[in-house]
């Protein structure tokens, strides 16, 4: 017969706290280096997708192949103001 968990052992494979195991309510987990590297990355996400709908304003609205690809360009090599 195989070993089965009960249900406080499932908490290590669901990244959850299991029952027992929870934090205080509004004490953070988190450290100031990681949230403000959250923050910070989302900042950067934002800022990407604001440039990525003016292009696609300045495009004419319409996805071809050739805008999607400039787009991915853009993108990647973080390049938004040469043709701009």
């Amino acid at each position: 017969m195989g070993y089965a968990l009960n249900h406080t052992g499932f908490g290590a494979f669901t990244g959850q706290p299991a029952s027992g195991d929870a934090a205080k309510p509004g004490s953070s987990t988190k450290g100031l280096l990681h949230r403000l590297f959250i923050a910070f990355m989302n900042a950067r996400q934002r800022q990407a997708d604001r440039e990525i709908d003016r292009y696609f304003v300045r495009s004419g609205r319409i996805l071809t192949d050739s805008v999607e690809r400039e787009m991915m360009q853009r993108t990647m090599t973080g390049n938004w103001s040469a043709r701009g």
